[in-house]
C-alpha cells in the first residue's frame, strides 16, 4: 500500500510540472491555465491520498478495496473532465498541448477502469491480494503516462512560458508539498 501512495504522489508531482488543456475554443493565460490544471490535480491528489490513508489504517478486504477503487474512479473521472475543460493556454502550441492532455485524460480514465475491473474480479484473500498488486501496477502505469505527457508538453514550449506559469502558480506550489 505504501507503493500505491508513492505512485499516486509521483503522478500528482508529474502533473504539477506542466499539463492541461481541453476545449480549444477556450483559451486563458498560461498562468490562469496552470492555476486551473494544478487546482484540479491538487483535488485529485488529496482524494487519492485520503483513500490510500483509509486503506493503510484499516483492514484490507474486498469491500474496503472496492470502496477505494470507486473513490479513485470518481476522482479520476473528475480530473479527466477538469483537464479536458481547462481550455488551452494562450501559447502557440495550444492545440498540441490540448491533444496531449486529452490523451492523458483518456488514458487515466482507462487505467482507473482497469483498477475497478481488478477489484471487481477479486475473490477471497488471494484474489484481493492479486487485486492490490494489479492496482499498484496500474497506478505505476498512470505515473508513466503522466511523465510521458509532461515530457511531451515540455518540448512544446521552448520559450519556457508554461514552466514559468507553473512555477508562479499558487495551486501548483501546493503540489510540491
Amino acid at each position: 500500500m505504501t507503493r500505491t501512495i508513492g505512485v499516486a504522489v509521483i503522478v500528482m508531482t508529474a502533473l504539477a510540472t506542466g499539463c492541461g488543456s481541453g476545449n480549444s475554443a477556450k483559451t486563458s493565460s498560461a498562468r490562469e491555465w496552470a492555476d486551473s490544471v494544478c487546482g484540479s490535480v491538487v483535488t485529485w491528489r488529496d482524494s487519492l491520498t485520503a483513500t490510500a490513508d483509509d486503506l493503510r489504517t484499516g483492514t484490507i478486504s474486498k469491500a474496503t478495496l472496492q470502496d477505494a477503487a470507486d473513490s479513485a474512479q470518481s476522482a479520476t473521472d473528475t480530473l479527466a473532465g477538469d483537464l479536458k475543460d481547462a481550455g488551452a493556454p494562450d501559447l502557440p502550441s495550444r492545440e498540441k498541448a490540448k491533444q496531449t492532455i486529452d490523451q492523458l485524460a483518456d488514458t487515466l480514465k482507462a487505467d482507473a477502469a482497469k483498477i475497478s475491473d481488478a477489484v471487481d474480479g477479486a475473490s477471497g484473500i488471494s484474489g484481493t491480494l492479486s487485486a492490490v498488486s494489479s492496482v499498484s501496477g496500474t497506478l505505476g502505469a498512470m505515473g508513466d503516462a503522466v511523465t510521458s505527457a509532461v515530457d511531451d508538453l515540455r518540448t512544446l514550449d521552448p520559450k519556457g512560458e508554461l514552466k514559468d506559469a507553473v512555477n508562479a502558480s499558487d495551486a501548483c506550489k501546493k503540489l510540491n508539498r
